[in-house]
Order: structure tokens, then sequence, then C-alpha cells
């Protein structure tokens, strides 16, 4: 199959940043395989949504993910390196989105979101355009239009007001911002009139198929106050028994959905890592101390880029497995089979730098540090060391930092889960809502002692919280719940002293608490019809 369509995807592959403009693209033909030619074959039209799904690589770890992980007040970067993106991280966990950092606004709105909506609405125009539709193209156009809904969504979320821009190679003059509750209603649209399309497969993992489009649904309706005015809470129940009623089931690991070679029965939807091509996962190399490699059998410098903020850390309890994520205190040496998630300490050398030793800490004096006297006289290797690095994605083969092969999560079956106790907590149904809790509790502490019976909201948040640090949901769950309940400030609370105060909610210039991202500029100097957000 990937021969078969290689010539066509050069076509693909010249949509580059400029696509999120909605600019007209003439491509070029370079080969002799034409559309028709190629779209003969029905194999080919069975298989056309590979020519979509490329678009998910960069979603796994990229600005969209990481500046919800900041934003959500799970991520900070300790160290003040000379370096755009980490710069860009401390702004983000400050809720400062500066409209000038083009390139990382630029970078999720075209790579990450309109990439993909214009390799959907060109393979959807090349497909309508074929003489002699098989039967099967109904499926095809399905998988194909629930990807681009997707793409829109994470658009909608991040943006708010954009371009409902469903045409290939549309006039710019032609395209203008939809509001937000205009692009919330056209996603449920086409997700309802696709979703009975799709079949019941569960591989390949990165394709759409109606397990994946029944949880994009309930994750609409979860925030359906925030994009519309209107809770959606009763509608989220059913999205996910269809979830739930399917094929997928918890993974008894919490770490399995993470780790190279771990079981797959959990996850729905993931960006495919191919580091033979250089998609490799950068997950855990952006996190690690520079010399903290070996603690985790990893050959080659990490670049201790982002660690987890001490609210993160601290989170979790002892008892709680999924804190062996994070690693802190001295580290060492893991010998042969030692893992850091496994909660057994590493029995090898302890891993020095001439006089200093590795040793992750919050020092309660400099806990954020970052402006602190006593941080910045510190050496940069030892200033690096304060904070907990994530090793979720944790590399089981070993390996070079470059080379890791473990696939980014984009949807996982205890996201349904949680989903499915939250709405039944908000609509009063707190016994129901605490056997879906309880399954993911049970799990993380391998005990039914921890069960909550009697489940609150803030029991949800939290322990939405611990069960996807690090997976880009913090900013959109901390703004709904802060939306749906604004007694509990979960988006606009202090995160001291960085963040010195909460502003009530307040969008103006310059101020913390924007729950929106500016427009990009170059978008809207090549577009300029698009309307820039609210403070920008």
């Amino acid at each position: 199959m990937k021969k078969s369509i290689s010539k066509f995807t050069v076509q693909i592959l010249l949509l580059t940043f400029v696509l999120g403009a909605c600019t007209k693209l003439e491509t070029k033909i370079y080969s002799r395989l034409t559309t028709e030619e190629f779209f003969s074959n029905p194999k080919a039209i069975d298989n056309a949504q590979d020519l979509v799904t490329p678009a998910l690589v960069t979603m796994g770890n990229g600005e969209q993910i990481r500046f919800s992980n900041a934003a959500g007040g799970e991520l900070w970067n300790l160290y003040n390196r000379e370096n755009d993106e980490t710069k860009y991280m401390e702004l983000a966990y400050q809720h400062i989105f500066d409209p000038s950092i083009e390139k990382q606004w630029n970078l999720m709105w075209a790579r990450d979101f309109y990439s993909g909506i214009g390799k959907a609405n060109l393979t959807l125009s090349e497909l309508e355009g074929i003489p002699n539709k098989p039967k099967s193209i109904r499926k095809v156009l399905a998988d194909i239009k629930v990807a681009r809904a997707y793409f829109f969504f994470q658009a909608m979320d991040c943006f708010g007001n954009v371009p409902l821009d469903t045409l290939y190679g549309a006039d710019p003059a032609t395209v203008k911002t939809n509001s937000r509750l205009e692009v919330f209603n056209f996603i449920e649209k086409e997700l309802k009139e696709n979703i009975p399309f799709l079949d019941n497969r569960t591989t390949p993992k990165n394709r759409m198929n109606k397990y994946v489009g029944f949880t994009l649904l309930a994750q609409l309706y979860l925030n359906a106050q925030v994009y519309s005015g209107t809770p959606r809470w009763a509608e989220v129940i059913p999205a996910c028994d269809s979830v739930m009623n399917g094929p997928y089931s918890l993974n008894l690991n919490y770490f399995d959905s993470f780790i190279e070679g771990g079981s797959d029965k959990e996850n729905l939807l993931l960006s495919i890592r191919e580091p033979i091509s250089g998609k490799n996962s950068t997950f855990i190399p952006e996190s690690v101390h520079d010399l903290g490699g070996p603690a985790i059998n990893l050959t080659g410098a990490p670049w201790s880029a982002f660690v987890g903020s001490a609210d993160a850390y601290n989170s979790y309890s002892s008892q709680d497995k999924r804190k062996n994520m994070w690693l802190f205190g001295v580290q060492r040496v893991a010998k042969d089979n030692e893992r850091a998630i496994d909660g057994v300490p590493n029995t090898g050398d302890i891993i020095t730098s001439g006089k200093f030793k590795l040793e992750y800490t919050y020092p309660a004096n400099v806990q954020w540090g970052y402006n602190a006297s006593i941080f910045r006289t510190r050496p940069p290797v030892v200033q690096r060391m304060i904070g907990a690095p994530n090793v979720k994605y944790y590399p089981t083969k070993g390996g070079d930092v470059f080379v890791l092969a473990n696939d980014y999560v984009l949807m996982r079956l205890s996201d349904v889960i949680l989903m499915k106790a939250e709405a039944l907590v908000r609509l009063g149904k707190q016994s129901e809502a605490a056997t879906e809790l309880n399954k993911i509790r049970f799990r993380a502490f391998g005990s039914t002692s921890f069960n909550i019976l009697n489940p609150t909201l803030a029991d949800i948040h939290d322990e939405r919280s611990r069960e996807f640090m690090w997976e880009g949901y913090s900013r959109r769950d901390n703004i709904r719940f802060e939306i749906a309940d604004p007694s509990v400030p979960y988006w606009s609370k202090a995160k001291p002293p960085l963040k010195r105060n909460a502003d009530g909610g307040q969008i103006g210039p310059g101020r913390f608490n924007n729950m929106l991202y500016p427009i990009p500029r170059i978008q809207m100097r090549l577009n300029p019809r698009l309307v820039q957000n609210p403070s920008y």
C-alpha cells in the first residue's frame, strides 16, 4: 500500500503551513500517476484516509499539547535557558499568551490543526470528483470527515472563532472567521452524520473508527457549556457508553499505554512515531536532565527543558502507582531490568558531574526559584536539577535519545470512563459516578481501600489531573470546571509566586486569564478576513 500511494502523496506533502491561511494552491504532478489513475484502484479508495492521518504525527507532542500542559499548571521550565521554547512555556504557565510569539501560535494553527484540515479537504475533493464511485466510498468519506472534525475541534478549543474552511482551493477572500458556536454545531453535525458509517476496527491506531468518533462527540458535549454556552451533560453518557461497550479495556498497568511494547488494548487513537524517518518520540529527552540518561537506560544527552510543577508532583500520594512517572531524589544508574516506572529504586552508581550528584528536588526556599538569588547563583547543571522530570513514556528498550519509538496517546479509554463519571456527578448521580471513577482509582492504587464512594466534582477534577498528567487535557479541563462552577476557579487561581494573583476571570490586554490563544498574526496578514480574539 505504501508503494502504491507514494507518488500521489507527493502532492499532499506540498501542503505546508500556508494551508492555515486557506490560500489556493496549484499542485504540480510530479509523475505520470494522475489522481484518476490512482483512485481507479478500489484499495486505494478504501485507504484514502492514509493521506490525512500523517497530520496526526505532530499532535502527540506538538504545541497544543505542551501549551496545554503548561497553561494547566502541570509543566514548567525552571532553568532559564536561552531557548525560545522554554520561555514560551514560562509564559503559558503564567497565562500570558503574547501574540508576538508568532512562531508557536502559527505552528499550532497551521501545522497541528489546519494542515490536517487542508489534507482532508484535498482528499475529499479528489474522491468526490472521481467517476464510478464504489459503494465503499461512503465509509471512506466518513473516515476523512471525522478526522477533519477532530482537527476542527482542536482549533475551536484553542482559538475559539476559527474559519470553517471545508473547500480545497478556496479563495482567501471568501474565507471568514466563524463563531465558536458555528464551529461547534458543524462538528456535532459532521460527527452525528458520519459516525454510523464508520466501522468497528481497532487498528491501525492512527485512523478513525466509530469509537474514536463517539469519544470525540463525548468530548464535544462535555465542554459544550464552554463552546456554546449551554451544558449538554446528559448527552455525554450515551456517547461514552457506545465506546465502553466496545472492544477496548483498561490496561492492568497504567504505564502500558505509553511504553514501547506495552499493551494497546486501552488506546483508541495514537500519534505514530517512526524514528527511522526522524519522527521520534521526544517526550522524555525534553524532560530528563542532560546527565540523566543512564538512570533510564538511555544513551546520549537529554536536554532538560521541562519538568513537572511542584503542584503536579505533590498531587500524587505515595500509594498512587502513577507517581512513578516522576523522577525524584538522587539518581542512580539503572541496571538490567530496572525501570523507574516500576517504583523500585535503581541500584547502580550515583550519577555525578564533578562535585555535584544528580538529585531532582523542590527546595522549599526556591520552590519556583526562577527569580530567587540563591537559585540564580547556582551552577546551571544544578539549576536544571530543580523539578521532577516525567518519564511516563518510558523507553523500555533503551537506546539513544534520538531514536525513541513510543507512540503518543491522543485518546484512550480511561478518558471515556472519567468523562462519564463527571457527567454523572453533574447530573446528581454520585453512586453511578463512583462505579466509573473507582475503575481508574483501583488501577492506580491496586486496592479498593482508596475508592471514593460519594465523589464530588473536585474529586473528578483531581483524578483527571493525575490520570492525564502531561497528556494535554489540563487547560481544557480547568477552563470547563471554572465555566461550569465559577466558585471553583481552577483556571484563574493563583500560581505563586510567578502568577501572583488571580484576576477574577476578567479578560483584557496583558491579563493573566485569557481562555483563548491569539490568532497568529501571520495568518491574519495572509487572510485579512480573520478576526483577532478579544484582549489581543
